[in-house]
């Protein structure tokens, strides 16, 4: 019987947390504004651009150039990207298992393509089987769409699934397709995250290490 792994991106595989947050800040400080982490995190980590605008007392008129300014800062920054710790051990050991590996996020594939390109991915995953933001539309998680696209692509039932994500959104975007939700936790992990998940780890290298304990 085949299974499938598909990943969360950021956050999980690949630590973008800083990068997006130094982008964010560097924007706004060319339009003599200051954004703190605490601020940057309550108004949605970014996904909010109208928000940090009216916080930052910023005319809205400025949305789309602010959008574009940091998503250009944040493209240079990607290309320093790193694997998270203990991320290509756990994709090393499921690639020998012969699991079949996708990706679904809600990164753009500009990002995307960066960053993946920057990691050589490819050794784990076939372009068609990272599932990104503009393949799924305004069909964000927890929505299961993209889920159920990615476990489509591989050829694999839900059932026979799983979904690693750090965030209460994958838990329950795993839910509603029908699929296992493994949670990874890190400092963005929401204190009721795991409430759908099947298992919890502290970090990949737990979640390799007790890997049989939840890909059955």
């Amino acid at each position: 019987m085949n299974h499938a792994v598909l990943f969360d991106w950021d956050n999980l595989l690949v630590p973008t947390h800083e990068s997006w947050l130094r982008a964010n800040q560097e924007t706004f400080a060319r339009h003599d504004r200051q954004l703190d982490e605490k601020t940057f995190l309550q108004l949605g980590g970014g996904t909010k651009l109208a928000d940090l605008l009216r916080e930052l007392d910023l005319d809205l008129a400025l949305t789309d150039v602010i959008q574009h300014e940091r998503n250009s800062v944040y493209d240079v920054l990607l290309e320093e990207s790193e694997w998270e710790t203990g991320a290509q051990e756990l994709l090393d050991v499921l690639k020998v298992r012969q699991v079949l590996l996708g990706v679904v996020t809600s990164a753009r594939r500009q990002n995307m393509n960066v960053m993946t390109r920057r990691l050589d991915a490819s050794r784990f995953f076939l372009s068609n089987t990272i599932i990104c933001r503009e393949d799924v539309a305004d069909r964000i998680k927890p929505d299961p769409h993209g889920l159920q696209l990615g476990a489509g692509r591989l050829g694999v039932p839900a059932e026979n699934s799983f979904y690693l994500g750090d965030l209460k959104a994958d838990m329950e975007a795993s839910k509603n397709a029908g699929m296992k939700g493994i949670l990874v936790k890190n400092k963005l992990t929401q204190s009721d995250a795991h409430t759908h998940a099947v298992a919890v780890y502290a970090s990949l290298t737990e979640c390799r290490e007790r890997l049989d304990e939840w890909l059955k």
